[in-house]
């Protein structure tokens, strides 16, 4: 088969030209060789197809029957393996495959269990001090005591010794007030119609010094020099508020001719009117 463009032969089987890579007309049009495409000018309206299909140099033009071909088919992709590199053999020892793992069951987690201390006997209890006794304390008179510490009460002669100086610093304010009252020109002069007033100026002395000292959280002038504190049945420190009652029951029990201050003679434990409506008392300063 000649090609018309470069009339290079080529062979009957090819479609295009092996030199100019031209398409080769098929049907028996390649077999002219002297046969040329008439040119077409640039308005020129000749298909140059038309001057093969006249004269001798018609075509058959008797359409060649369609073959039916099957409906293209999509090949299935798959992928890509790597072949067995080296030949068969039975010598070979094939291996199982790993075998997927089951799937895990999601199990909420525990909640961490408290560990208790195992007791250890290693180290025993050290004995320093005699088990106190669970049973209240009882006097000689068979009768449960109030106070549950081992702090003694002071004795009436401590009291009345700090009662006395107490008394003392009341009776030195009282004749300040006295001195000042005759030197701004007041009349010292003791009658009837005086003798309230100067009453109630010293009870608000005397009431003014029972009240400093709670107010200051602490013992009166006359118990600290007489070495005592004043605590609670517990054998703890008072608070303010109770040393304040304190005060207001003293009051009381001399307020009654002096029944509630005696009473301590004849108490098992010696404690006073204020000191059972309190539960508080006095006891010696150094004791532990």
């Amino acid at each position: 088969m000649t090609c018309t463009y470069c009339r290079q032969t080529n062979s009957e089987e090819d479609h295009r030209c092996g030199r100019c890579g031209r398409r080769l007309l098929v049907g028996g049009v390649a077999a002219m060789e002297g046969t040329a495409w008439p040119k077409a000018g640039a308005n020129s309206t000749v298909d140059p197809y038309l001057t093969l299909s006249r004269g001798s140099l018609a075509l058959d033009e008797t359409p060649a029957p369609k073959a039916h071909l099957p409906p293209p088919t999509h090949p299935r992709l798959t992928r890509p393996r790597q072949g067995s590199l080296f030949p068969e053999n039975e010598k070979v020892i094939q291996f199982p495959g790993e075998e997927p793992a089951p799937p895990q069951r999601r199990t909420q987690p525990r909640k961490p269990r408290r560990k208790v201390a195992p007791d250890l006997e290693t180290q025993p209890y050290l004995d320093f001090f005699p088990p106190v006794p669970n049973a209240p304390r009882t006097l000689d008179t068979t009768v449960e005591a109030v106070i549950y510490c081992d702090a003694p009460v002071a004795t009436p002669q401590h009291r009345a010794i700090a009662w006395a100086l107490d008394l003392s610093l009341v009776l030195v304010a009282m004749a300040v007030f006295l001195g000042a009252f005759a030197v701004c020109g007041g009349e010292l002069a003791f009658t009837a119609s005086n003798s309230p007033y100067f009453a109630a100026a010293f009870l608000l002395i005397a009431g003014f010094y029972t009240i400093l000292w709670p107010l200051a959280g602490g013992e009166t002038a006359g118990a600290r020099w007489a070495g005592l504190r004043v605590v609670n049945f517990d054998g703890q420190k008072p608070s303010r508020s109770e040393r304040f009652l304190r005060s207001l029951g003293a009051v009381l029990s001399f307020a009654a001719a002096g029944l509630g201050v005696l009473w301590a003679l004849a108490d098992e434990e010696g404690l006073t009117w204020h000191d059972h409506m309190t539960k508080t008392f006095p006891t010696i300063r150094n004791h532990p």
